[in-house]
């Protein structure tokens, strides 16, 4: 649906059967693969026990799902190096699950990852379209692809709040678990008038009115947020810990620093967001 929507903003056909079918298999096996190689090291969520259950329906379903990208993408080659790029971000956030050997990633790396998910989404939802209809990389299409991202890294915000006990057990450092509450609703509330702004950019720039409905979402998005913090989850006692390869190694200074700044600038008097 976002494709779709990148197509019809930058005012290109939107009937581009075999470009959304690409997009469409290619994040099917994407998100197929991870929870299947994630369900070999932990067995944490309904979700995973699934696919740990379903292994050869799971293997089949991705054989057939890379025979039809491989199919599609042939039939559209000039697509070959962007989603060679969108593969090895994908690849970022899935190849530390096939190491049998813990991977300790930095706290920088992990407090950022709802960031990095946003960025791949943007990538594919934005550039991928515009690659794909040969448009031109205006400011129009700069504002779209950031407004995407903070779309994106905000909904995943949302996740990490729902999932920060779990987080916190595995050793993943993220802002929902870094910060305090009070500070985590400063820090999404920033995030969430970001976002807003770049629509009202948007629109300005564009002299045309749909992103400003987008400011509908916003009411929306602050809600998800909230109801997620009373939806966390975390293990069940009976669940050991054994997915080391997804802690964070010790914080070195400089990532530490960064974070005892965030904090510091989130607890001052300047904002004044009740909890």
């Amino acid at each position: 649906m976002l494709c779709l929507q990148t197509l019809w903003l930058i005012h290109e056909p939107a009937n581009e059967v075999y470009f959304l079918l690409l997009i469409f298999f290619a994040t099917l096996l994407s998100y197929n693969t991870h929870f299947w190689l994630a369900a070999r090291k932990s067995k944490a969520s309904r979700q995973l026990i699934w696919f740990s259950k379903t292994k050869p329906l799971t293997v089949a379903m991705n054989a057939i799902l890379l025979a039809l990208v491989c199919w599609l993408l042939w039939q559209m080659q000039h697509l070959m190096l962007p989603l060679l790029i969108a593969v090895v971000l994908n690849a970022a956030y899935t190849a530390p699950l096939l190491l049998n050997a813990p991977l300790r990633l930095p706290l920088l790396f992990t407090f950022v990852k709802s960031y990095f998910i946003g960025f791949a989404w943007a990538f594919v939802t934005v550039v991928l379209p515009v690659w794909h209809t040969n448009s031109v990389f205006d400011t129009n299409v700069l504002l779209l692809l950031a407004q995407r991202f903070m779309l994106v890294s905000l909904a995943t915000l949302i996740f990490d709040c729902r999932d920060r006990q779990l987080d916190q057990q595995w050793g993943v450092h993220t802002p929902a678990n870094c910060f305090s509450p009070p500070q985590m609703n400063r820090f999404f509330l920033l995030n969430l008038l970001l976002y807003g702004g770049l629509l009202v950019a948007q629109a300005l720039l564009t002299q045309e009115s749909h992103p400003l409905l987008q400011l509908l979402l916003l009411p929306l998005i602050w809600t998800l947020y909230q109801k997620s913090i009373s939806a966390t989850l975390a293990l069940p006692p009976r669940w050991p810990i054994q997915t080391d390869h997804l802690r964070s190694s010790a914080p070195p200074m400089f990532p530490l620093e960064i974070c005892k700044r965030i904090r510091l600038a989130l607890s001052s008097k300047i904002f004044t967001l009740e909890t």
